[in-house]
């Protein structure tokens, strides 16, 4: 069953969605040491996911779906290896490159997202695997770039959760969904409340061309 919910203000400004967009998009099943939690990527090859760097922490395991909704009878496809950028340091905006890749065992054919640079006064949109009303869902929404630190871009949000941390992040060039970067987070206030920011890590040309040249190597 195929079950969306808009949380943005994206309709509204009157952008149009198309949930054909995001096909590429993936929920992400982790496994650790006596603990399991979700994150969320986006397919760039057919057995290539582009993700945070901080879902790849620890792993002993992972899989991945392309399904909308994360439940008892999901399909998921395996990940057989993944890694993160060299100059990962932790999920610290300005201080570290927060990219990871997931190697699948298997292909999955879809529509792959073009990448592009990122416009400061141009507004994002996200896709995660975040879980809201109880479900772990594919949802779509909007940020509003404020300003950058490093490479990563710090935005206005007031929706993102747990679980959408490696969602995919677009700008549209000329009506056309582009990817700018993944969602790395919330940032947190005193007591570990959640503040109405978040920031994006930012596909810039050196961190794309790792992202090459690392698929390359490892023969995808």
């Amino acid at each position: 069953m195929w079950i969306f919910i808009l949380l943005s203000f994206g309709l509204a400004r009157g952008v149009e969605l198309d949930w054909t967009d995001f096909q590429g998009s993936v929920g992400i099943q982790l496994y650790r040491s006596g603990s399991q939690s979700i994150c969320s990527g986006v397919l760039i090859r057919p057995q290539v996911i582009l993700t945070a760097a901080h879902c790849t922490e620890g792993l002993v395991g992972a899989q991945v779906t392309i399904e909308a909704e994360i439940g008892q009878y999901t399909h998921w496809i395996k990940v057989q290896s993944f890694m993160s950028h060299p100059k990962y340091r932790g999920n610290i905006p300005g201080e570290s490159v927060d990219v990871g890749l997931m190697f699948l065992e298997t292909p999955i054919d879809v529509t792959y997202p073009k990448r592009t640079n990122f416009q400061l006064n141009q507004m994002c949109e996200r896709i995660g695997f975040g879980q809201r009303a109880g479900k772990n869902l594919r949802t779509w929404q909007t940020s509003f770039p404020e300003n950058l630190l490093g490479t990563s871009l710090r935005v206005k949000d007031e929706y993102g959760v747990v679980g959408d941390s490696g969602g995919p992040v677009y700008q549209r060039e000329e009506g056309v969904l582009r990817l700018i970067g993944v969602h790395t987070g919330r940032q947190l206030g005193v007591g570990g409340a959640m503040l109405d920011i978040s920031y994006v890590q930012l596909l810039t040309d050196d961190i794309w061309h790792w992202v090459l040249t690392t698929i390359k190597t490892e023969g995808y």
